[in-house]
């Protein structure tokens, strides 16, 4: 995937997040509802797209590395995408090092009680309960 792709996709992430923070949506069930939307579209209208990101899952999270500080919001952001298309594809293990990631980062960024930290705790929630059935 092209670096301004990438970016642009991260970008795109960071200000869907933001507008549901400002219209009070359920931020975790709103996101695995689009990226399950999403990643239908993508799979009909560009399989060899979706067959390429499936090769190269870490590629946008590296090039975030690169370009901003190491723990940002943008990166856990990511972090959390990723382990939800994951989680989505019922690839558990592949998913939980990075919401355990995206965790870690937020509460290094964040006071204790911030919203974000609150979301991943709920993601890493939904994913043990997925795990155990």
């Amino acid at each position: 995937m092209e670096p301004l792709t990438t970016s642009a996709i991260a970008l795109a992430s960071v200000i869907a997040t933001k507008a549901l923070e400002k219209t009070g949506q359920n931020l975790g069930d709103t996101i695995w509802e689009q990226t399950k939307h999403f990643v239908s579209i993508l799979r009909e209208q560009s399989p060899d797209t979706v067959a390429i990101i499936e090769e190269a899952p870490e590629q946008p999270l590296d090039y975030n590395k690169m370009v901003l500080e190491s723990d940002h919001q943008d990166i856990a952001i990511s972090l959390d995408n990723l382990a939800n298309l994951y989680s989505f594809q019922g690839r558990y293990e592949a998913a939980e090092p990075l919401y355990l990631e995206a965790l870690a980062m937020k509460q290094r960024i964040w006071i204790s009680d911030h919203q974000d930290i609150a979301t991943s705790l709920d993601n890493l929630a939904n994913l043990y309960i997925l795990e155990n059935y």
